[in-house]
């Protein structure tokens, strides 16, 4: 089987996960899907050296845009930076978004190579 080298430079980027913990004991679930540019190894390369940069600052400048984003009653929310920092606000979802994001970026080897 041969491999295509053309890589598009947008990713779909699927973040799923558990709220924080409910005066009950109970986390909610959540899933929703980010729009992003597809960051290349050197990219990557050259971010990780960057220590003024937080992987906040990183997910700003490579998310697009949303879906399955919903407001409080249910509702789609539109795409914008500010509601992308309110996204990323909660102690836990940058690195949840980002290992997500690198996830979705690079190639992965078969479960039974």
């Amino acid at each position: 089987m041969s491999i295509r080298l053309e890589v598009s430079d947008t990713v779909m980027v699927r973040v799923k996960g558990l709220g924080p913990v409910k005066e009950n004991g109970s986390r909610e679930p959540f899933d929703f899907s980010l729009i992003c540019h597809r960051m290349g190894g050197d990219e990557f390369r050259e971010a990780s050296k960057d220590d003024e940069r937080t992987v906040t600052d990183l997910l700003l400048e490579k998310v697009k845009g949303w879906t399955h984003v919903l407001d409080g009653e249910g509702a789609p929310v539109a795409f914008s930076v500010d509601g992308l920092r309110q996204l990323l606000r909660p102690l836990g979802m940058p690195g949840l978004v980002w290992i997500s994001y690198l996830e979705a970026c690079g190639f992965k080897g078969k479960e039974k190579n």
